[in-house]
C-alpha cells in the first residue's frame, strides 16, 4: 500500500493515479473523496480521516479512481 506522491496532496487531479489505485491509506486528519473520472466527477468513494482499505475490490473501486479531493 503506497502513499500519494507529493504532487497529489494538494489537488489530486494530476496524472499518475488514473485507474491505478487498488488500496488506500489516509494518514491525514481530513476526509478524502476519490472520484471515478478526472475533475471530481462520476462515482465516488469516501475515506474517513486516519482510515485505510487494503482492498478496494470490496467497494467496487479497484483501479477506478482518477481524481482525489481532500476535504
Amino acid at each position: 500500500m503506497g502513499s500519494l506522491p507529493p504532487k497529489h496532496t494538494r489537488d489530486g487531479s494530476g496524472g499518475g493515479i488514473n485507474d491505478n489505485i487498488s488500496s488506500m491509506n489516509n494518514t491525514t486528519y481530513r476526509g478524502i473523496y476519490m472520484y471515478e473520472h478526472a475533475n471530481y466527477s462520476g462515482f465516488s468513494y469516501y475515506a474517513r480521516p486516519r482510515s485505510e482499505d487494503d482492498d478496494l475490490t470490496n467497494n467496487d473501486f479497484d483501479n477506478v479512481a482518477s481524481s482525489i479531493r481532500f476535504l
